[in-house]
């Protein structure tokens, strides 16, 4: 009572306060400080700022607090100060007048406004030229990208001795050698140069590339001969015939009427749907397969439904389109006590053949009914060592083999590696997990393989060495396509 007393004698008391934002997580420590360091002589309130605000210098989303802390004296002030200092925070001037205080938030709320409009003015700005960009952005990735081709072809360019002009060696096909010749003149007119470029023939020790001239339909043949060897220069191409061996191999091998069906249907909308299917930009390494070989596709499903009409197969089952050219003569009490019937030809057979394709009667028939023949033959050749082991005997049998064999010699066998033309058999690894699923991958990979290489071998083991590499042709239309494979746009 005495102490209010005497500070009611005293006079007003002078308060000053200082506002500022500081980061919310910092506040409860910020305001122990404050308790701390001015032993409990100062008054903080403070305020959440719902709406997160962009930090200066990394630019991510933070949220902080609005805070105003009132104290009395010089002392208390450089403290309250230097604390704000050390936690970061921002302080902002607020004057002490009522109505200084309402002038300086109405001039704060007309900056904001105009800032607001000076910003959306700002991006209305930015969106119109990048939609003006946009039209043009595809054109300026392809200017770039031929420029790029063009440095990058006259960088291996050889200097001439004056360094006046510049000396290039290439391949060029004797065919285009006037078009080739026609586009330099054309590119001295329009560069309006006075010399024009000079095109020399000259003779090489080198083997010149292969240049397979090739269109969207062949392309995938010549790709798939190209994955076993290049053929070289002046050497005969085998593409044109593998257009036919390859679906007919196929064919013969998985000639079924409905799936080749499928095959051809699935192919046939990919021909047709071929130009927006090409704008398509897909990273999926399966759809570009089936894709790039849709017409290998094509003929290999038309060739399918061809000898699955010959095979009289669809879907794994026969169709009696004709009639059947056997008959039954057998009753059916023969029929129920036997399990097994034999058709004779002379009785049973109509004695015409059927009009297409195989009988469907063949269906019904056991193609296993005929038991194996073995035979012992005779044979010049000395016969492989077998000897019978257990589980005792095994490790002591491993052990003599791996010094000899039982026929006494002291030399340890020779392993030689030779060459060969055939083909290598393919040995996969397998455990108890992997062993069933490698046998399905065997049942169509296996089968896929032999069915491509008879081309392979027909061809290589005749005419076809492929032992060439491929000509590679400056073409901006080739840079693009590939740029857009890659997926750099």
């Amino acid at each position: 009572m005495i102490l209010l007393l005497r500070q009611n004698n005293a006079g007003p008391v002078q308060l000053g306060f200082v506002a500022g934002v500081a980061l919310r997580e910092r506040m409860p420590a910020f305001e122990r400080m404050l308790w701390r360091a001015c032993r409990g002589n100062v008054f903080l309130r403070q305020a959440e700022i719902e709406t997160p605000l962009e930090d200066i210098n990394s630019g991510d989303p933070v949220y902080k607090s609005v805070f105003i802390i009132f104290f009395q004296g010089d002392q208390l002030k450089t403290r309250v100060m230097k604390i704000c200092e050390g936690f970061r925070a921002t302080l902002y001037p607020c004057p002490e007048a009522p109505t200084d205080r309402r002038e300086m938030s109405m001039g704060v709320t007309t900056r904001i406004e105009d800032l607001n409009t000076v910003i959306g003015e700002t991006q209305d700005h930015r969106h119109r030229v990048l939609v003006a960009a946009a039209k043009n952005i595809k054109n300026w990735f392809i200017k770039v990208r031929k420029i790029k081709a063009i440095y990058h072809t006259l960088n291996f360019f050889n200097l001439d001795v004056t360094q006046k002009c510049l000396i290039a060696e290439c391949w060029v096909p004797v065919l285009d050698i006037d078009a080739i010749q026609l586009a330099l003149r054309r590119g001295t007119d329009r560069s309006g140069s006075s010399v024009p470029p000079i095109l020399n023939r000259m003779d090489t020790f080198e083997d010149p590339p292969t240049y397979n001239r090739t269109n969207k339909f062949t392309k995938a043949f010549q790709a798939l001969i190209d994955a076993y060897g290049v053929s070289s220069y002046r050497e005969m191409n085998p593409t044109p015939y593998t257009i036919i061996t390859f679906p007919f191999l196929f064919a013969v091998m998985f000639g079924d009427l409905g799936h080749g069906a499928i095959m051809f249907l699935f192919a046939a909308w990919m021909v047709m749907k071929e130009k927006p299917l090409m704008t398509l930009k897909t990273d999926n390494e399966i759809w570009k397969i089936f894709f790039g070989g849709r017409y290998i596709i094509l003929l290999m499903g038309l060739f399918s439904m061809y000898t699955g009409l010959i095979y009289n197969d669809v879907f794994s089952k026969s169709l009696n389109l004709f009639g059947s050219n056997w008959k039954n003569n057998y009753n059916s009490s023969t029929l129920a006590s036997n399990k097994d019937l034999q058709m004779d030809p002379k009785d049973d057979y109509i004695q015409y053949p059927y009009p297409f394709g195989l009988d469907p009667i063949w269906q019904l028939s056991d193609g296993s009914s005929v038991p194996p023949i073995l035979n012992r033959m005779d044979t010049f050749e000395d016969p492989p060592t077998y000897n019978r082991t257990n589980k005792f005997t095994k490790a002591f049998q491993a052990l003599i083999d791996a010094y000899g064999d039982r026929s006494g010699s002291s030399v340890p066998p020779i392993l030689n590696r030779m060459d060969t033309f055939e083909d290598p058999p393919t040995y996969n690894r397998t455990n108890k997990f992997t062993k069933a699923f490698q046998a399905l991958i065997d049942a169509y990979g296996v089968s896929s393989y032999r069915e491509m290489n008879p081309s392979k071998v027909e061809f290589q083991s005749k005419f076809y060495s492929g032992l060439g590499y491929a000509f590679q042709p400056f073409s901006f239309e080739i840079i693009l396509a590939l740029a857009a494979a890659s997926g750099d746009e």
